[in-house]
């Protein structure tokens, strides 16, 4: 089953911007799941919110609003983007919006997807019961059906980040996960090096590079893993 011409072209322009998608390394990597969690963690610290800017090198190219609040049984975590692109010398606004359930461990239960560019729109919604993830996804009115199994929980890229954050880890540490990617339907494998620590507007923040599928992303981390700037490695 393939998607659609429009939709191809969608996912180059998302992955350019590096916003989800980061490349597994060849060096060894320490396995995430090894940390403990953090205290940003718990549940006395949500729910939370963050804004942040998205960075080309110093150019700013949009920004992005992140929230986690608890629900009954897990959280409630919801993601948005706005992108000002020039494509082949033609300004692009595109706009990507995540609405997703988890269990009280950040495991994957529902999500909701939306990107929107002047191409087309393509959205995405899926529910996990453990087993297998059931998804529609499709541009505008044309929807397909997708069962992906699965071999254990499913997690979001975002939610990882305090967890590192709060290690406090040294310049030169790799950690390696698998994350999903509501863009590719699919868990995709991460690596996340370590480069230092610095000042962002006043705050004190740890560097870290995001890599996957031959991209990255810099991320610039508070100490209890709000991310201050992102910077796409796109030219």
């Amino acid at each position: 089953m393939k998607h659609p011409l429009t939709i191809a072209v969608l996912v180059c322009w998302l992955t350019m911007l590096a916003l989800l998608v980061r490349k597994q390394a060849s060096p060894p990597a320490a396995d995430l799941a090894t940390l403990p969690a953090s205290a940003a963690e718990a549940a006395s610290s949500w729910p939370r919110e963050e804004w942040f800017g998205i960075y080309q090198g110093e150019r700013k190219i949009g920004y992005a609003r992140r929230s986690v609040a608890p629900t009954a049984g897990g959280y409630q975590v919801r993601d948005e983007s706005t992108l000002a692109l020039a494509m082949l010398g033609t300004p692009q606004r595109l706009t990507t919006s995540l609405a997703a359930e988890t269990d009280q461990r950040f495991g994957l239960r529902s999500f909701r997807f939306a990107l929107v560019s002047p191409a087309a729109t393509f959205t995405a919604a899926g529910t996990s019961d453990g087993r297998r993830l059931e998804v529609r996804y499709g541009a505008g009115d044309r929807l397909d059906t997708l069962a992906v199994p699965l071999e254990g929980p499913i997690y979001l890229a975002t939610t990882f980040r305090p967890r590192i954050a709060a290690a406090r880890p040294i310049p030169g540490t790799r950690y390696s996960h698998a994350v999903f990617s509501p863009l590719t339907l699919r868990s995709e494998a991460v690596t996340t090096v370590v480069e230092g620590r610095e000042t962002i507007d006043g705050i004190e923040t740890l560097r870290v590079s995001e890599e996957q599928q031959g991209l990255a992303t810099h991320v610039w981390l508070a100490d209890d893993g709000r991310a201050v700037r992102e910077e796409a490695m796109i030219g």
